[in-house]
């Protein structure tokens, strides 16, 4: 093995002077950083285990977990080959998340560096360093999913032109959540970007509405008519999700400014979208790429305004916009990076990436913690198929039993255990998973606690009973 001939081709992959190389080189970092991400101790999180509840109960024929008919069913669809391929679904569910993390931005990179030399790299850079897209790199949730199928149609549209495949990823999207049905629109207004006085566009307008229209309503309307099949209504999956995030709505009320914090504080190297959009529409610059950033602005404007008018407001749901954000950054960092090509530039671009870094929130737990809660969810993994009354999701990735959900308040979860008790063969309380109270009612919620505590203890056969932290968990085998 020649040594220097390794050293010669890692120094031409890495060189930063080439759009390659600082590719290679910000990915191998932020690869890094998430690999030791996932090794660090963490609890599952609740949407995630929904899913991962869906996949076991699509896998055993409804025998186990549990399933959410409002929630898109992609994500259990591919969660569930993990029992096809035996092996655990925490471990198959991350896995696919990590490598849909890492698809996104080689996606985002083959996309930048067709837009101008340098704005791949720079756009793969400003996505893996932002917040929530590192925080949820390994949790199986719709967010990174979201995010590589929305970038994997875009390729498909922009870099490939191929409108029928863009329109059926497009379905896929759709089928991870809901939201992302925005798309069609989007990628239509996009077509729109065109001289109408060329007559012969507008054949080329109509056959690319075709294809793509074609691509995205095979999955989209086949969805909708299971929905008629199953439900007994084509929208009853999207109209009952809209309710439930109405629920509780108090908690999640945000004031003015709450996502505009989350795209352009937490990670500044956003801002650089704005300076694209302004050189672009009021200096004439980036002439050659307009139609592209006037699709990506229309991404962000569409997103934005649909989860901006939602009253019910996570930092999560802004995550639709970040692939247009970050190609937008790209753009304009790139330009700067060339006219500049010193050092000091670079250094400030990382700067600006650690000030995103330090704002990001990991899903890391203490070990004792999530060992203690992992063996209390366990707990049943002798009981297959047993209906299981529970505070949360969580018990069905970790036992082989069926959910009967009694989610956010005791007083809910007392009224759950009062119609369903014959129907059940456990009860399973997370006190932490009982947290919802509505204001001015927290004396009514302390008493409904006690109340259903008590008719417990005294009336069924508690197995388990454990404070960790401020949680209080409790098992309980309903007595026939």
């Amino acid at each position: 093995m020649d040594i220097q001939k390794i050293k010669a081709k890692l120094k031409n992959i890495f060189n930063l002077k080439t759009p390659n190389g600082l590719f290679y080189a910000a990915l191998s970092i932020l690869i890094s950083i998430r690999l030791v991400y996932i090794a660090l101790p963490s609890l599952v999180a609740w949407d995630a285990t929904v899913y991962m509840g869906m996949a076991e109960y699509l896998a055993s024929s409804g025998q186990i977990g549990l399933w959410e008919f409002f929630r898109p069913p992609l994500l259990p669809l591919l969660f569930s080959i993990s029992k096809l391929i035996q092996v655990p679904i925490v471990f198959w569910a991350e896995l696919l998340t990590f490598l849909a993390s890492v698809g996104s931005l080689f996606l985002i990179y083959k996309i930048g560096e067709k837009i101008r030399p340098f704005a791949g790299a720079f756009a793969a850079f400003a996505l893996g360093i932002s917040t929530l897209f590192m925080s949820f790199s390994s949790v199986p949730m719709t967010e990174v999913f979201g995010i590589f199928f929305s970038l994997s149609a875009l390729y498909l549209l922009f870099i490939k032109n191929s409108y029928f495949w863009a329109g059926m990823v497009s379905g896929l999207c759709f089928l991870t959540r809901f939201p992302y049905g925005l798309l069609a629109p989007i990628f239509y207004l996009s077509f729109l970007y065109f001289d109408w006085r060329n007559k012969d566009l507008w054949k080329v307008l109509f056959l690319r509405t075709i294809y793509f229209l074609s691509g995205f309503s095979i999955l989209a309307v086949a969805y909708l008519i299971s929905n008629y099949f199953l439900y007994g209504d084509v929208f009853s999956p999207l109209v009952s999700g809209v309710k439930v995030i109405e629920g509780a709505i108090w908690i999640y009320r945000r004031k003015l400014g709450f996502y505009e914090n989350v795209l352009f504080l937490q990670n500044p190297l956003f801002i650089f979208s704005l300076v694209t959009v302004f050189l672009a529409w009021f200096r004439g610059y980036f002439s050659e790429n307009k139609r592209v950033i006037y699709l990506l602005f229309i991404w962000f404007l569409v997103f934005f305004t649909y989860f901006y008018q939602e009253e019910h407001k996570e930092a999560r749901y802004i995550i639709t916009v970040f692939p247009a954000l970050a190609l937008l950054s790209g753009i304009s960092i790139s330009y700067f990076y060339e006219k500049h090509k010193r050092i000091f530039f670079l250094v400030g671009i990382v700067a600006l990436a650690l000030v995103s870094f330090l704002n990001t929130h990991f899903f890391v737990q203490p070990k004792n913690i999530v060992e203690s809660f992992e063996n209390f969810y366990s707990l049943l993994q002798k009981e297959y198929g047993k209906t299981v009354i529970t505070s949360t999701p969580v018990v069905a990735v970790y036992s082989p039993v069926k959910v009967l959900p009694a989610y956010d308040r005791f007083e809910f979860f007392k009224n759950k255990y009062e119609e369903n008790r014959l129907k059940a063969g456990y009860l399973l309380i997370d006190s932490c998973e009982l947290h919802v109270c509505p204001p001015g009612e927290e004396d009514s919620c302390a008493n409904h606690k006690r109340e259903l505590l008590d008719e417990i203890f005294a009336r069924e056969s508690v197995i388990y009973d454990k404070t960790v932290g401020i949680c209080r968990h409790v098992i309980a085998e309903i007595k026939k």
